[in-house]
């Protein structure tokens, strides 16, 4: 399956999410934000197309996205989601200061085909998660490690629900799509 019809890639679509924190019961309270994510555009980046995204990621303003095989992977040759491969890690990052590892981060993909609900609609997804594993030396004691974060994309609509956790703190936010366009 091609994995642009998780991520519609075309100029024009655009897709609105109402924020939410999770308070302590475990409960997703709305806050009083939205935010847009939309794709601005195109551009040829080493003869090929990809498509400009504002707002995809609640930690980049915008990014460019590309297909390739059953994997959307962005401008730097970074695999953001695949659309069959449940097995492998799709990525590892390491946040690095003072000559130490802050936190280990690994991507896979799982939860293929989880019904989720969300203002817009209850979508079947498939979910990127996130491992987030904090260097001893700068865990806060008392907090949870590993911390998660998750993005569930559903066919043919795009990203639906994003959750995640700070690294200090024990605090859950995220956002749930609300309303999409797609041309």
């Amino acid at each position: 399956m091609h994995p642009a019809v998780y991520l519609p890639m075309k100029t024009g679509n655009y897709w609105i999410y109402q924020h939410f924190q999770v308070d302590t019961t475990g409960m997703e309270v709305p806050v009083n934000y939205r935010d847009s994510c939309y794709v601005a555009g195109d551009t040829l980046i080493r003869g090929k197309t990809f498509y400009k995204i504002f707002n995809f990621s609640l930690i980049r303003q915008y990014s460019y996205f590309t297909d390739s095989l059953h994997y959307v992977i962005d401008q730097a040759g970074r695999i953001i989601l695949s659309s069959e491969d449940f097995s492998s890690v799709l990525g590892k990052s390491y946040t690095i200061e003072s000559n130490d590892t802050l936190v280990y981060t690994e991507y896979r993909m799982n939860d293929k085909d989880l019904e989720i609900a969300v203002p817009a609609g209850v979508f079947r997804t498939i979910n990127v998660q996130g491992t987030h594993t904090i260097s001893p030396n700068f865990h806060v004691p008392g907090t949870r490690n590993p911390k998660f974060s998750e993005q569930r994309f559903a066919l043919n609509v795009g990203l639906v629900y994003e959750k995640y956790e700070y690294l200090s703190v024990d605090q859950m936010l995220g956002r749930k799509l609300i309303r999409y366009r797609l041309n």
